[in-house]
């Protein structure tokens, strides 16, 4: 695959939105407390670390199609699965709505950039 500038300009921009977010994650996590909830602190802080991992291979493996679509498609899964984990905090109420609205917001930047990405190489 033959990846243009813009392409990798938008790939850039998205791994570096995503590990913000995951680094916003891992800050309101350390408030999390300490009772009952480190199962939740864990996942949460996995799945939004996953999303920068899965980009990172994914622009690694970009000469093959068929891994830098995969490696997409699992980064998508888990911006879905952290977004899912930020609603599971704020029922918990262990994740204040101010919170949550803020990471959601960059989690939904971050999909559509990564859409965007695989949209724009032809996957």
């Amino acid at each position: 695959m033959t990846m243009s500038t813009m392409d990798l300009l938008v790939a850039q921009n998205v791994y570096s939105l995503s590990c913000q977010a995951a680094l916003k994650i891992f800050e309101i996590a350390s408030r999390f407390p300490q009772d009952g909830h480190k199962a939740l602190h864990d996942v949460i802080i996995s799945t939004s670390s996953m999303v920068c991992d899965n980009l990172l291979n994914a622009w690694q493996n970009r000469t093959n199609d068929d891994i830098f679509s995969g490696m997409l498609d699992s980064a998508i899964i888990n911006v879905k699965q952290t977004r899912l984990h930020i609603d599971h905090a704020v029922v918990a109420g262990v994740l204040k709505s101010d919170d949550a609205k803020l990471v959601r917001a960059i989690y939904e930047r971050v999909d559509e950039k990564i859409n965007n990405l695989k949209n724009q190489s032809g996957q």
